[in-house]
């Protein structure tokens, strides 16, 4: 990154200092903006972040360690190198200052060189950084990209050897045919083929929920984001359900708010995070409990709630419900079983949309909320 490139933003409450070292920095070539105040600093950011801050320690209201601090806490702003510059001179000042956050600290009265040599080194450090970043992406998705195919032929193989034994025939009577009866060998063969069966599946969707959670986390496909009547959509997916519940001995209740505004989002992430949650509820709604589906909207985002009775997650289950391989002991009663990543897909999936998802659960009632932006 050239100076001429590098956007600096200098906080300081004292206006001589500020506009001082401000022009001296313009003077090598950098782009400085300037904040008198530790509110203010915090507004420019927001607007636009700076690649590198200077920030003084001693200002009224807001001291150099507040701003600090709600930068380190903000995902947009905790990645920004922070010098800071300050007449604080003991050790427990400049130990605060990186145990906030710091990437360096400087005296005043300072030098300009050392301003500037410093200034360079970080900058030059970030660059270093943004390189190696997207130099470990790119493995990354090449290394997906490589073993995906590894991964899915294999088992995909195996699938396709299954369904031709299904198929093939002697004598006008398929392998299935063949091998049924009342023999108790038969009987042990029909269920370890079902077996064979059932496992191939669960791995190759196994593989399918590992790729697609890789491929989320490098941010290898970003959204494709279109406008979608919500509601409209909602009751298509839920067709496809209709059989499932009535099976299960469950009813569905759908409250969809009217007049929903439009949203704009990636379809099939969207598809993939309501079946997720329908299927979840399918599988731990007991007989004759309730599946709720209903949406509302408020001023800047669109709720979906999917709730079912008759069942509820203890405290200490909802903090890992949505980590990797996590399954929540002994609460399916239709023994499904799953690949463990089907909430943890979900949670990056809501993440990379910009929304949030809650659970919420008592009194034999448990609630997923959606909430995404509608513009």
């Amino acid at each position: 990154m050239s100076n001429s490139t590098a956007n600096i933003l200098v906080i300081d409450d004292q206006l001589d200092n500020l506009r001082a070292l401000s022009k001296i920095l313009q003077g090598k070539g950098y782009r400085v903006r300037q904040a008198p105040s530790g509110s203010m600093a915090l507004r420019a950011i927001a607007a636009q972040p700076p690649d590198l801050i200077l920030l003084d320690i001693l200002m009224p209201e807001m001291d150099g360690y507040t701003v600090c601090t709600a930068l380190k806490l903000a995902p947009q702003t905790r990645e920004i190198p922070i010098i800071f510059l300050s007449a604080l001179d003991e050790v427990s000042d400049k130990i605060k200052a990186f145990d906030m956050g710091g990437v360096d600290y400087i005296t005043k009265p300072f030098q300009i060189g050392e301003v500037v040599a410093r200034i360079n080194n970080q900058l030059i450090l970030q660059q270093k950084q943004r390189q190696w970043s997207d130099l470990l992406d790119q493995l990354k998705n090449d290394f997906l990209s490589t073993i995906s195919h590894e991964l899915r032929t294999p088992v995909a193989n195996m699938r396709m050897v299954l369904q031709l034994l299904m198929l093939a025939t002697e004598q006008g009577q398929t392998f299935l045919d063949q091998v049924a009866g009342t023999e108790p060998e038969n009987n042990r063969i029909m269920q370890y083929f079902k077996i064979l069966q059932e496992e191939c599946e669960r791995e190759i969707s196994l593989i399918q929920d590992l790729l697609d959670l890789q491929h989320l986390e490098a941010g290898a496909h970003p959204p494709k984001l279109v406008p979608l009547d919500l509601n409209e959509w909602v009751l298509h997916l839920l067709e496809s359900y209709e059989l499932q519940f009535q099976t299960h001995h469950q009813r569905l209740t759908v409250k969809l708010s009217p007049n929903l505004p439009a949203l704009t989002t990636d379809v099939n992430s969207l598809s993939r995070i309501v079946t997720e949650l329908l299927n979840n509820a399918l599988k731990y709604t007991p007989v004759n409990q309730e599946i709720m589906v209903s949406s509302e909207a408020n001023a800047s985002h669109i709720l979906l709630h999917i709730r079912n009775s008759g069942v509820e997650i203890p405290p200490e289950e909802r903090s890992r419900i949505f980590d990797k391989f996590y399954r929540i002991p002994n609460h399916d009663p239709w023994r499904h079983n799953g690949t463990g990543l089907g909430l943890s897909l979900v949670w990056q999936l809501v993440k990379q949309m910009g929304g949030t998802i809650q659970v919420t659960s008592g009194d034999r009632m448990t609630c997923f909320t959606l909430q995404l932006p509608w513009s």
